[in-house]
């Protein structure tokens, strides 16, 4: 919001704005703040500060947890890009959205990680989130529980252009070995 310019897509929603409907496009690319241009360097800085912040809360050991209340399954990627912005580590990162979020609720031994008895749910993604963040965007297969999703057919069946290909075995992908009970 704070680098929000009008008649601009804000850069937390420029990597997946374009792929959405779009009657969503337009409402997101409506101006936010009302500003003055000769107010955009204070807000530039507000943001460069915002991630000095965080960056300065992780290194002091404070719990970071993510989360928005913004679009589900959109914003969120956006809110991990940003702490990887801020110079917290991929992996850092990837591993407070996990184990992180389940220990803060009490559930870790539970879930959070992938292990014999613990509820997991997992994503195929092309690309390696550890090197890329924005990896995580490209989901190509979901399991939940012992369900598997693909995204590609969700998005189009909402309009939304997918990021990445279904990972199916008769599609090219990598053989992919699903645990057995």
């Amino acid at each position: 919001m704070l680098l929000a310019r009008p008649g601009k897509t804000t850069p937390n929603d420029a990597p997946w704005l374009d792929h959405m409907p779009g009657p969503l496009q337009r409402s997101r690319r409506h101006l936010i703040l009302d500003l003055k241009p000769s107010d955009y360097p204070a807000y530039e800085a507000s943001w460069s500060k915002l991630l000095e912040v965080l960056a300065l809360l992780n290194r002091e050991g404070v719990r970071l947890v993510p989360g928005t209340d913004d679009i589900a399954g959109f914003a969120l990627h956006s809110e991990l890009e940003a702490w990887a912005q801020a110079g917290i580590p991929n992996a850092e990162v990837l591993r407070m959205a996990t184990l992180g979020t389940a220990q803060y609720l009490g559930v870790d031994q539970q879930s959070g990680t992938i292990a014999r008895g613990k509820l997991a749910d997992l994503l195929l993604v092309a690309g390696d989130p550890t090197q890329d963040i924005s990896a995580i965007r490209k989901v190509r297969l979901v399991m939940k529980g012992v369900v598997v999703y693909f995204p590609e057919e969700i998005h189009r069946a909402l309009g939304i252009s997918p990021f990445a290909p279904a990972a199916r075995p008769d599609s090219g992908a990598s053989a992919l070995a699903l645990p057995s009970e």
